[in-house]
This record gives C-alpha cells, sequence and structure tokens, in this order.
C-alpha cells in the first residue's frame, strides 16, 4: 500500500515538475516542507504515550498528499486580484467566504473513519482521532501550499513567493490540521452518535478558508 502511495506521490511531483518546471517545484517544495517541520512533530508529540504505528502515520500524510494532489490546478487557485494571489483564492472577503469547498476535503475526514472502522485496534479514542486528522491533513496542506508557491512564483516572481509564504506557511501552518482534527475528535468520541458523518467536518470548516 506504501508503495503504492508512493508512486501516486511521485506522479503528482511529475505533473508540477511538468506544470510549473524544476526548478520552481523545487523551490516550492522546499518552502511548503518547513511549516511540516512544526506540525509534524506537534502531533508526534500529541501521540507520544501511546504512539501510533509508523506505517499507519505515513499512509495518513500521503493520503492527504494525494487528496490534495488529484486534479491539478482548480477554480480556487485562479487568482483575483493581488491578495487573492498571496492567499491562492479570490482576492475579496464575499469570494472567500462563498466559495464552495471541494470533496477533497471530505477525503481528508474519510481516512480517518476507515482506520477506526477496519483497524479498531489502532484506535483508542480522541487523541488517536486527532493525531491520525492531523497527520492528513498535514499532508494534504503540503501539496496545496506546493501548488500555491509554485503559482505565485510563476506569476508574480519571488516577491509574491515570498507574501505566500508568510500568509501560507508561517501565519497558518495549522489551519488545514484545525479543520480536520474537528473530524478525529467526532470520530474517536465514544458516544459520537454517527462517526461518518463527522467526515464532512473538514469541508465545512474549510469552506471560508482562502
Amino acid at each position: 500500500m506504501v508503495t503504492g502511495f508512493g508512486l501516486l506521490a511521485l506522479s503528482v511531483a511529475t505533473y508540477f515538475g511538468a506544470t510549473y518546471g524544476v526548478q520552481i517545484t523545487l523551490l516550492s517544495v522546499l518552502a511548503a516542507a518547513i511549516p511540516l517541520g512544526i506540525v509534524v512533530p506537534t502531533f508526534l508529540w500529541l501521540d507520544r504515550f501511546e504512539a501510533e504505528p509508523t506505517r499507519l502515520l505515513l499512509i495518513a500524510f500521503l493520503w492527504g498528499a494525494r487528496c490534495r494532489g488529484t486534479g491539478g490546478r482548480d477554480e480556487h487557485q485562479r487568482p483575483r486580484g493581488h491578495r487573492g494571489r498571496q492567499f491562492g483564492a479570490g482576492g475579496s472577503s464575499r469570494h472567500c467566504g462563498g466559495r464552495r469547498p471541494g470533496g477533497r476535503g471530505s477525503l481528508k475526514g474519510l481516512l480517518v473513519l476507515l482506520i477506526w472502522w477496519r483497524m479498531r485496534r489502532e484506535f483508542d479514542g480522541i487523541i488517536d482521532g486527532m493525531v491520525y486528522a492531523g497527520i492528513t491533513a498535514a499532508g494534504f496542506a503540503f501539496t496545496e501550499n506546493i501548488q500555491y508557491l509554485a503559482t505565485a512564483y510563476s506569476e508574480g516572481g519571488a516577491e509574491m513567493l515570498g507574501a505566500t509564504f508568510v500568509l501560507r506557511c508561517l501565519f497558518s501552518p495549522f489551519a488545514h490540521p484545525m479543520f480536520t482534527v474537528a473530524t478525529g475528535l467526532g470520530i474517536g468520541w465514544p458516544r459520537c452518535p454517527v462517526p461518518a458523518g463527522c467526515a464532512c467536518s473538514p469541508r465545512c470548516s474549510g469552506g471560508c478558508w482562502p
């Protein structure tokens, strides 16, 4: 399974290289990896008392990365003005608040649900749900940041790249993990009446995030 996801990740990297060029892609990958040094250790620290299997954490990360890598550029990445290019979304607050979240947000929560359903022995409660959800979202955000950073550099050069990096990688590295952790909390909560419904929470909470 890990090999399969690795091949999928390679296909995403190939797409980026063909779309943006090798140099821009490598620069974007390096910049997007910086917030991972903050986010991933945080969730591993949270999981320190009863560490989850490394293979599942790796699958979670690759799952999230592949979810966001599907489909390349979408309508939310089309720049609309200077501020829109920095965020990688619409240039007005009306557009930001009114856009329709994609189904890829729900796919992040789907993996947490699958682990809860199929590997219950590795899912002990709320903390495990938060960890799986956070690592999945870290992979999702990693791929998304690569796309936005590469787009910013292609359209606005180093200045736009720097602005996008500050806004997405330094000011809000926990944005996607926070949205998806709501799924982990819901699925891991013993009294959650409808765990499957919790898989939609990233889609709803992420709707207003540029």
